[in-house]
């Protein structure tokens, strides 16, 4: 029989080993984006330091919820194993993988970004369209109207005229009456 103390820390240990294995994994990952994506070197700088500062909080959960806070050796060197034991069988695969799935991806993201903005140029342009009909028959109504008030306008003053030119014609008429009522009496 094994005794309690030996298999907690035969747990601890696996957890660690698990726990290499997986942030080997998570750098894998990260290495098949970068070579899927174009990254300068400031892109690669700013995404290890995240890397490791997620990955060191990590391991200090790990290592609180699993040993109480206490950083052990073996611990140390099982999440080291573990992460040399990755690398060395499938990392290649793992990242190769990777870089495919993240090629794929930012090949359907770039067709996706290029159909959209196809279908919203069109979208402009089919509402410039139907904007431009609209306005133009926006503006033949008001010019129109505008045309209708210029010839009522017109009229008017035609009319005006007329009618102050017949007036006049009538003031001569009654003028040139009484000047010959005038002179034949």
């Amino acid at each position: 029989m094994i005794s309690p103390a030996i298999r907690q820390e035969t747990v601890i240990f696996l957890l660690a080993a698990l726990h290499g294995i997986f942030l080997a994994l998570w750098y894998d990952v990260l290495r098949g984006l970068r070579s899927a994506v174009p990254h300068d070197g400031l892109a690669v700088s700013i995404e290890d330091f995240f890397y490791w500062i997620i990955a060191g909080f990590l391991t200090f959960l790990m290592a609180f919820s699993v040993s109480e806070g206490v950083l052990r050796g073996y611990a140390a060197a099982a999440m080291a194993l573990g992460a040399l034991l990755y690398l060395e069988t499938v990392s290649r695969v793992v990242q190769k993988l990777a870089a495919r799935f993240f090629c794929f991806f930012y090949f359907l993201l770039r067709k996706a970004a290029r159909l959209t903005v196809r279908v919203l140029l069109a979208v402009k342009h089919l509402l410039i369209r139907c904007a431009g009909k609209s306005r133009n028959r926006f503006a033949a109504k008001i010019h129109g109207k505008a045309q209708k008030r210029i010839e009522i306008k017109k009229k008017k003053r035609y009319n005006k005229k007329s009618i102050k030119k017949s007036a006049q014609k009538q003031k001569r008429r009654v003028m040139r009456k009484k000047q010959q009522d005038k002179e034949g009496s």
